[in-house]
């Protein structure tokens, strides 16, 4: 994909899907690119930022969109399917609503995940290790490894 970002523009429909499309493919890049080798510090607390900078931006983009579906059902030149483009235009809304909210925690815990990881570094090899920590939960992982195959299209269950 190659797509040259602008605020200024353009801003038709097709970059729009373009873009949002882009913003998919970056965070399926990202999950194969942070694995299975850990990566530095620093990376993670750059890409945790980054993800939290994203998300935060999420509320603006939700309402956006909510307030477009409002803005061609007012006109009344919105049609559905189904023929009832109010009912459909009143579930997005409460949808977006929620999805706004859980955006607005989701940015919340980021930005409490990237402050604490400020201060890590890699230790030289010849120093004296550090081990210890929070263990990986067993179940967590194993979550986490049958989320990762059925995005990847390996699992055999749908989520």
């Amino acid at each position: 994909m190659d797509l040259h970002l602008s605020i200024d523009g353009p801003h038709d429909d097709d970059t729009i899907r373009e873009i949002a499309a882009g913003l998919s493919e970056a965070v399926h890049v990202l999950n194969y690119a942070t694995r299975p080798d850990p990566i530095a510090p620093l990376t993670a607390y750059d890409v945790i930022g980054s993800v939290h900078e994203t998300v935060d931006r999420l509320g603006q983009l939700l309402s956006q969109l909510r307030d477009g579906l409002h803005d061609h059902l007012a006109s009344g030149r919105l049609g559905h399917d189904d023929g009832d483009p109010i009912a459909a235009v009143a579930a997005a809304t409460e949808r977006l609503a929620e999805a706004k909210l859980l955006a607005a925690a989701l940015a919340r815990r980021l930005g409490d995940a990237h402050r604490p990881t400020a201060g890590l570094h890699l230790l030289p090899a010849d120093s004296p290790s550090v081990r210890g920590g929070p263990e990986l939960d067993p179940a967590t992982e194993d979550d986490y490894r049958t989320e990762q195959a059925d995005y990847d299209g390996d699992g055999s269950s749908c989520r």
